[in-house]
């Protein structure tokens, strides 16, 4: 049971990554896509969702620093541990759902990467 306390926060930080990266797609996305003659970044109905998991992402990522801090220090962090293997998760799901939903259809196709810039061309079937 040991072990578990660290791979947890561990399993939490590998989904925290994997969600940033999709963040971090989305946002290039949203800078190089034009409405309106405007990049769709610029209105609060693609920002803000942006901006509001960014800032799970970041809270859920200390959570499980926190567990992996107090491990290496000694003290008691099987709670901390196991908060940082449910809640991490459930914020990555969260923010590639949202990075998802800034691609539009795109963001729901097998055909293109999520974040596949718009000159780029059609990949293979």
């Amino acid at each position: 049971m040991h072990h578990f306390d660290f791979s947890r926060p561990a399993i939490g930080l590998l989904c925290l990554g994997t969600a940033r990266a999709s963040l971090d797609e989305a946002i290039a996305f949203a800078t190089e896509r034009e409405a309106f003659g405007q990049p769709i970044l610029n209105f609060q109905g693609v920002s803000f969702p942006l901006a509001e998991h960014a800032t799970y992402l970041e809270a859920a990522r200390w959570l499980c620093y926190r567990a992996l801090w107090l491990r290496a220090t000694g003290q008691p962090h099987t709670a901390v541990a196991s908060m940082s293997k449910w809640w991490p998760p459930v914020v990555a799901k969260d923010a590639i759902e949202a990075s998802m939903k800034v691609h539009g259809h795109l963001g729901y196709s097998a055909e293109l990467p999520p974040a596949a810039p718009l000159s780029r061309p059609s990949w293979p079937t």
